[in-house]
């Protein structure tokens, strides 16, 4: 097997910023032009947008190895034994932070769409869940990244996968 060049924290939090544009973009399009005075609206469109976010990195990722923030930095998330195709699964298990968030940002935003006046203790708990559980994982991912020999976040070490920097021309 070809020696592994492992991914940098720069490398990979440049490759999370080029993906978290777009996204930043369009949600600020959505609360501010499109939606700025209908809540309903605004909260189906933001479970429209929660869908199609964890969509794309999962897909993405699944089908290719990377998003299009990993391919423009060449990198790319592949088995930590074999460095081969990583599997759904692997993607899923990855993903779980993101996909539990969007699942409470949806409910949250179908409990607020079908009872406006919701209790506020109920929408400052889920607000505060949905603020402070990805918070404590992002530090301990960044954490786990910037002390592993191989540059593994704690979503990687859980999946059993390594993101490597792909070198034009080899394979």
């Amino acid at each position: 097997m070809t020696e592994l060049t492992y991914s940098t924290f720069r490398s990979r939090l440049l490759a999370f910023i080029i993906n978290f544009v777009p996204f930043g973009l369009l949600a600020l399009i959505n609360k501010f032009i499109i939606f700025p005075a209908s809540e309903s609206a605004a909260d189906i469109a933001d479970i429209i947008f929660y869908i199609f976010s964890l969509f794309y990195y999962i897909f993405l990722q699944y089908r290719y190895g990377q998003t299009l923030g990993k391919w423009v930095m060449n990198l790319k998330i592949v088995k930590n034994e074999t460095a081969k195709k990583v599997s759904l699964r692997q993607i899923l298990i990855r993903e779980i932070l993101c996909i539990t968030v969007v699942l409470f940002s949806c409910i949250d935003s179908i409990v607020t769409y079908a009872e406006p006046d919701t209790d506020l203790a109920y929408t400052t708990f889920i607000s505060l869940l949905l603020l402070l559980a990805p918070a404590l994982y992002m530090i301990a991912d960044i954490l786990t990244l910037l002390s592993h020999s191989k540059r593994r976040a704690l979503h990687d070490l859980l999946a059993k996968t390594v993101v490597i920097t792909e070198i034009p021309g080899r394979k």
